[in-house]
């Protein structure tokens, strides 16, 4: 359930503000059932005949959140073509429950999760809106961060809030036509996102023999230190229509997949030392690099277009998640897609959308 209000308000011909408020009730409820078996030897998969070792664990979890949530910018216009901007914002995420469990100790629940959101940004035009030019710098300060951690006994979820975490950063965004048939799209974002206070984070008991473990200062995991993209299209006309070329590229800089997998504090038990540079480069994605690449063919009154394509052209080898399962010492990692390649055929019964 939820209600909001926004204002905007003129407070001249080139100043605007705008202001915001949201209240939020949310309820979530879950029923966990789990039980133990042991499979029967004459068909290991039919839990009908499996024996019951544990008895039926039951629990039930609830959680309500009600928050006020807020908004509030002021704009600048200093010409056609530009605008200067502030922003301030205040977010929330509810409550996570783990209904993933195998037993009564992987039980959990995340708080709700705060943040304010500070932004600073500028959106140009250029050369009669041929040069598309806009800035932002954000802050994100963060309350109750939400975690979650694999556990290493049962491959269970466990989940849990960091006090305090926050996300600094940049981004550019540049598109310019530099002529009729040649468009060029590029942009590039920095972020340093950090816990601010951790003291007593839950990570998996091999790594750190049980113990909890102090994450100030560590990295907020699946948060790239940078990101870009470049996109390039041509047009060359035809009497019948046009061919269309058509390259995009991205990079995405060093992520790692566990909040800790980057402290310098860990004391992994006595058969896990030797493992540990293996676990944290198993659970660290370096910077990469992926490209795709696209040739069409489009008719004149755009009805019909064929065109082959490739993606991931240099059959680059990524990871885009990954996690530790301890208890039989491997590392569950998910690869991004190689490279593939196709020709799609398109019929538009309307002519073609701009």
């Amino acid at each position: 359930m939820a209600g909001f209000g926004s204002l905007e308000l003129d407070l001249t011909e080139k100043w605007t503000t705008r202001l915001g408020a949201r209240y939020t009730h949310d309820k979530k409820e879950a029923d966990l059932v789990a039980a133990t078996y042991s499979p029967g030897a004459a068909d290991p998969l039919n839990i009908r005949l499996a024996t019951l070792v544990a008895p039926y664990v039951m629990h039930s979890q609830e959680a309500i959140d009600k928050k006020v949530t807020w908004d509030a910018s002021l704009e600048f216009k200093p010409r056609d073509g530009a605008l200067l901007y502030a922003r301030a914002a205040k977010g929330f995420k509810s409550s996570s429950m783990n209904a993933g469990v195998f037993s009564p100790e992987d039980i959990s629940t995340a708080g709700p999760e705060t943040v304010i959101d500070y932004e600073l940004g500028a959106k140009t035009s250029w050369l009669d809106e041929r040069l598309q030019l806009n800035l932002a710098a954000f802050y994100y300060d963060y309350q109750d961060y939400q975690v979650v951690i694999v556990q290493e006994d049962t491959n269970a979820l466990r989940f849990s809030n960091a006090d305090a975490a926050r996300v600094t950063g940049i981004e550019v965004e540049l598109q310019a036509q530099p002529a009729e048939r040649f468009f060029v799209r590029a942009a590039y974002g920095r972020s340093d996102g950090e816990f601010r206070s951790f003291p007593r984070a839950a990570v998996p008991v091999p790594v750190n023999q049980g113990q909890p473990l102090d994450l100030k200062g560590e990295r907020i995991p699946r948060s790239p230190e940078y990101t870009g993209s470049l996109l390039l299209q041509y047009s060359v006309p035809l009497a019948s229509g046009n061919i269309e070329l058509q390259t995009d590229w991205r990079w995405t800089g060093q992520t790692n997949f566990a909040t800790w997998v980057e402290s310098q504090q860990l004391s992994p038990a006595q058969p896990f030392v030797p493992l540990l540079s293996a676990i944290r480069d198993g659970l660290t994605q370096q910077a990469y690099s992926v490209g795709n690449a696209r040739i069409a063919f489009v008719s004149a009154n755009g009805d019909f277009e064929i065109g082959a394509w490739v993606r991931n052209v240099g059959d680059k080898k990524y990871m885009v998640n990954a996690y530790p399962v301890f208890y039989n010492r491997n590392l569950v990692q998910f690869q991004g897609d190689l490279r593939t390649y196709g020709i799609t055929l398109t019929y538009n019964f309307g002519g073609r959308s701009n």
